[in-house]
């Protein structure tokens, strides 16, 4: 994605992140999209290899929790997103898609002391669309 974005020089608006589209853990799997946020009205990719796509997320309301160092290494990591289903759970809104874990600040390794990754679920007001 690196490769391309530099190739193709976007501009971008947030660090990468993950959208996880189910549970993963050392017993599941799920699809990931691996996502780099870039500005609309700036460049646009140009030929994208197989599998690569752009998508447009609307803006939506999220909860969310940030983890740092050991924390933000699996398994410690499924305690921060059991820690925001909870509370969304417990102040009654709806999840409203993928979980996206957020690279604040990656160090290339798990577990590196000064990582710093933000688990960020959408949500809608239960009454909302």
């Amino acid at each position: 994605m690196y490769t391309v974005a530099g190739r193709d020089l976007l501009t971008f608006t947030g660090p990468a992140f993950c959208r996880l589209h189910g549970p993963v853990t050392q017993e599941d799997a799920s699809p990931v999209e691996a996502c780099l946020p870039f500005a609309a009205a700036a460049a646009q990719p140009g030929d994208l290899p197989d599998g690569m796509v752009v998508l447009d997320l609307p803006g939506t309301l999220y909860a969310s929790t940030v983890v740092d160092g050991a924390a933000a290494a699996f398994p410690d990591i499924l305690a921060a997103y059991d820690a925001v289903a909870s509370w969304i759970t417990t102040h009654a809104f709806d999840f409203a898609g993928p979980v996206h874990e957020i690279y604040r600040r990656w160090c290339g390794e798990p577990g590196h002391p000064d990582n710093r990754l933000e688990i960020a679920w959408p949500i809608t007001e239960p009454d909302g669309p």
